[in-house]
């Protein structure tokens, strides 16, 4: 704030005095805490002088260059109202209304530091600090902010928006349009989930596993390179994703990270798996794995014929080959036929296993097919184990067809 010195202050008076004498207008009366604004409002245009060394000099040059401000805040402001995605939200329009009255009554000569802070209904995801700006700055910052924040929902499929609008709706039980303080935070959260999780660009909504996976990538601070240097171009977005990282640090364990994002619901599926091949070509297998000498040809014969889990489950209780060779065809099984074995398991646990972790604590009481698809776990990728999670949780093996 501009300070007056010995040598300035008696004309500060006086150009005060000036300024009171104006805004009387023929009453010879006004209230001391008014006298006060003008004072204030005064220092506040001579605070964003570029030049000038008298009172009246820096006072004009403030107002010159809070005059450009204004205009330029105006058409941000018309932009916005012209462009905003509101979804019906209240506190947008009307907070919008309120800023247009600003612009109709604001005054750089008696009133400059009133910055209408009382008037925003609707609240920023990183709220402008009304003790630091004040006046125009305070709207400029304000309706900045709120661009950044527009262009980012901007970006979003108003599909996607509308489904977390639903379900926030939904399982909350309030109307989002009056509830909702801040529709930006609520929207880049799922998305800055969704990225962490590379789960499905279709919608925001993050199944369970998916979350509690963005849970531990949180704690452990290892978010994709790709997301860092998006964030890292564009501050705004990056103090959002503060926000949200303390949110969920501030989170006793996984399942609580429902409190902070928004789940899909939890259905469960029946899969049907490949089928087992016929008894004879089964047979016909085990005889000829049994004539190979080596493990590791075993091993590539073995990935060649099986197909099905069922064929892996029952080839892993024959025994025909040594344990190590089992362990080595379950260290290289696709993916996809291991997650299947992985099932099969569930299954006869009676889907006790909810995660890839509940894997790890089974007790494999020298049971080959238990060492195995702990083996097959934990040998897999961080997104895998997310994959795995997912389907324990969503899937159930119909009844095998013996036909």
């Amino acid at each position: 704030m501009f300070e007056l010195s010995y040598s300035n202050d008696e004309e500060f008076r006086r150009f005060l005095i000036y300024k009171v004498q104006q805004r009387l207008s023929g009453t010879s009366v006004m209230p001391v805490d008014e006298i006060q604004e003008i004072r204030a409002s005064i220092l506040f245009v001579m605070d964003h002088a570029e030049k000038g060394n008298s009172v009246v000099e820096r006072f004009n040059s403030g107002k010159e260059l809070l005059t450009a401000k204004l205009q330029d805040t105006f058409v941000l402001y018309q932009q916005l109202t012209s462009d905003y995605k509101s979804f019906e939200i209240e506190s947008i329009k009307d907070t919008l209304d309120e800023i247009g009255g600003f612009f109709k009554s604001y005054n750089l000569d008696y009133s400059a530091t009133v910055s209408g802070a009382g008037l925003i209904d609707y609240q920023l995801a990183n709220p402008v600090n009304d003790l630091q700006y004040q006046g125009i700055d305070f709207i400029q910052q304000y309706l900045t902010r709120l661009s950044s924040e527009n262009k980012f929902i901007d970006f979003i499929p108003s599909n996607q928006i509308r489904e977390i609008l639903q379900v926030y709706t939904q399982r909350l039980g309030f109307d989002y349009r009056k509830d909702i303080n801040n529709l930006y935070q609520l929207i880049f959260d799922q998305w800055i989930a969704q990225k962490i999780a590379g789960s499905s660009t279709l919608s925001l909504l993050l199944t369970e596993p998916e979350a509690q996976f963005v849970y531990s990538i949180i704690q452990q601070r290892s978010i994709p390179a790709e997301l860092t240097q998006f964030l890292v171009e564009h501050p705004y977005h990056q103090q959002t994703f503060q926000r949200f990282v303390q949110r969920v640090l501030s989170l006793d364990e996984p399942a609580s990270i429902k409190n902070v994002l928004l789940l899909e619901e939890s259905l469960q599926y029946e899969l049907t798996l490949i089928s087992a091949m016929p008894a004879n070509d089964f047979t016909r297998m085990l005889e000829t794995v049994e004539t190979l000498k080596k493990q590791q040809d075993q091993v590539h014969f073995l990935l060649e014929k099986i197909t099905s889990p069922y064929d892996l489950l029952d080839f892993l209780e024959q025994e025909v080959v040594s344990r190590e060779c089992c362990l080595q065809l379950l260290k290289e099984v696709s993916f996809e036929l291991g997650l299947g074995l992985l099932l099969l398991v569930n299954q006869y646990q009676e889907g006790m296993l909810k995660s890839w972790d509940d894997v790890l604590l089974l007790d494999e009481d020298e049971e080959l097919t238990i060492e195995g698809v702990k083996s097959f776990v934990q040998r897999l990728e961080p997104q895998q184990r997310v994959e795995v999670t997912r389907a324990l949780q969503q899937f159930t093996i119909g009844e095998r067809d013996f036909s």
